[in-house]
């Protein structure tokens, strides 16, 4: 048995809010310009903003640790480790990215660093006045959790970009300090956890 979320009556309708997740909407707008952007349901023929959350998402699933799945073969395909070797951060048309305190002053990466951490605030004498505490990474559209999403058995990798994290704290502890990316992930948990749902089993 598999458990199917049933949303009736219900519509799930995800809206970016572009004025803080700048990059994300870029990308989302990037792969609407694409020949698959522009028919994604050649089949069934469902418009092309109509997306469908695969719950197949290995160690979120029921607590389990599950060491793959689905999105990990299209986040392998389209986000895989070694990007941020091969894809240069900032983008060119790249904005200022958003914490959730305010706008981060600048786009440039903080020099000598592998991990594409923006750059620190510094005073005149190049003292460290305030740490970015965030990141470059990889965004992808369509979000590696959806359907159309890419990955091995898709074979179309989803349009990439950088876009903002909160960097790893001491230990990996996570930053108070969040960004873009942050957000979308903490959204689309909540959005699509089983538990906020009618369930029902075929």
């Amino acid at each position: 048995f598999f458990d199917v979320v049933n949303t009736q009556p219900y519509t799930v309708v995800l809206i970016y809010n572009c004025h803080y997740i700048v990059e994300i909407c870029k990308n989302a707008e990037n792969f609407a310009a694409t020949l698959r952007g522009q028919n994604l349901h050649p089949v069934s023929g469902l418009p092309n903003d109509v997306y469908g959350f695969d719950f197949d998402i290995g160690e979120w699933e029921k607590g389990l640790q599950q060491p793959s799945s689905h999105q990990d073969a299209r986040r392998d395909e389209s986000c895989p480790r070694s990007w941020k070797d091969t894809h240069s951060c900032p983008e060119t048309d790249q904005k200022k990215p958003w914490r959730n305190d305010g706008e981060w002053f600048t786009i440039v990466k903080e020099p000598n660093i592998v991990m594409n951490e923006l750059a620190n605030k510094k005073d005149v004498n190049g003292n460290v006045i305030s740490y970015s505490k965030i990141r470059y990474s990889c965004d992808e559209f369509p979000p590696a959790t959806w359907y159309g999403g890419s990955g091995a058995s898709y074979n179309n990798p989803a349009e990439t970009r950088c876009a903002a994290i909160s960097c790893n704290g001491n230990q990996g502890v996570k930053q108070i300090i969040k960004a873009e990316q942050d957000c979308k992930t903490y959204f689309y948990l909540f959005v699509y956890s089983p538990q906020n749902f009618p369930t029902t089993y075929l």
